[in-house]
């Protein structure tokens, strides 16, 4: 815990030191929150009279910074993507808190509107990769992907998903479930909700050119 709380400490000082008009200004908050975390609970030395005068009036946004790191560190630890449920029930055991009518929901609005987190649609959350976005999936990757379902489908089964997504305007669940596996496959990661998004509708193109040859 020692070597945590001296980390914090010396990535917080190189921070504040470029800390004007800085984009990194979003992590010196929310490392702040988690040193006020441990410190409150007693787990760390007292502040000092600098440290008390810099107190944050901003409740809300306090703990907003605070929810998000906690979620950062646990994701760190977790090797898939995990259910936003799980993820506020990690945060409120550990002394964050999320406001609202329905603070789980929040938490999830929270989390798409940070840079730092990925969603990956019903599968849950993971960490965003550093230094930017995954790699771009090329097109043909997508019609692959997609032959790859098609071509274990017989013209009844082509036929009835065909009439499906023309009725429902989705892909049925249990497709889509092969659909989206098959990617994860080949790409080695799981997709974007933009990325799912498009080869659903490779695969809608794809299912109808099959359907109608």
């Amino acid at each position: 815990m020692a070597d945590f709380l001296a980390a914090l400490k010396s990535e917080i000082r190189d921070i504040e030191a470029e800390l004007r008009n800085d984009p990194r200004f979003r992590k010196w908050e929310s490392l702040r929150s988690v040193l006020s975390l441990y410190q409150e609970s007693g787990m760390a030395e007292a502040p000092s009279e600098d440290q008390m005068a810099r107190t944050i009036t901003r409740a809300p946004s306090e703990n907003r910074a605070r929810a998000l790191e906690l979620a950062r560190l646990f994701l760190r630890n977790r090797s898939g993507p995990t259910p936003t449920r799980d993820i506020y029930d990690h945060i409120v055991s550990n002394g964050g808190e999320i406001g609202g009518k329905d603070p789980v929901n929040n938490l999830s609005a929270m989390l798409s509107n940070s840079d730092d987190f990925q969603s990956n649609g019903r599968a849950g959350w993971t960490l965003a990769p550093e230094g930017g976005q995954h790699a771009s999936i090329d097109e043909q990757v997508y019609l692959d992907v997609s032959e790859d379902i098609l071509a274990g489908l017989n013209r009844d089964e082509l036929t009835s998903t065909h009439s499906w997504v023309t009725t429902n305007r989705k892909i049925p669940s249990d497709v889509d479930g092969h659909l989206l596996g098959r990617a994860r496959e080949i790409v080695g990661r799981f997709l974007t909700d933009k990325e799912s998004s498009t080869l659903r509708g490779v695969f809608t193109r794809a299912l109808e050119k099959h359907v109608f040859a």
